[in-house]
C-alpha cells in the first residue's frame, strides 16, 4: 500500500501550489515587508495572497482530477495565517 506521502498526485498538488503561491506573495510586495508589528497593509496582503494560495490548491486539484480531503484548504489557510503573521 502506498503511504500519502509517496503518493505522486500529493507532490502535484505541492509543486503546483508551491510555485505559484511563491509569485503571489512576491507581486503582492511581502518579500519586502521586514516589520516589527504587523499593521493593517501587511495583515490585508496576508489575507489575499494565502486565499490565492487556497484558490490554487483547490484549481490544482480540481484540474488535475486529484482527490483533496475537504478540510486541508482549511486546515491549510488558517496554518498559513498564523505561520505568517505570527503571535
Amino acid at each position: 500500500m502506498i503511504s500519502e506521502w509517496q503518493a505522486i498526485y500529493n507532490w502535484k498538488i505541492l509543486g503546483a501550489t508551491l510555485l505559484v503561491s511563491l509569485f503571489v506573495f512576491a507581486k503582492l510586495g511581502l518579500y519586502r515587508a521586514v516589520m516589527r508589528y504587523a499593521g493593517e497593509r501587511i495583515i490585508s496582503v496576508i489575507l489575499i495572497g494565502s486565499a490565492a494560495s487556497v484558490a490554487v490548491m483547490l484549481a490544482a486539484s480540481f484540474y488535475l482530477h486529484l482527490p483533496l480531503p475537504r478540510s486541508v484548504p482549511i486546515m491549510y489557510f488558517l496554518l498559513l495565517l498564523v505561520l505568517m503573521i505570527g503571535p
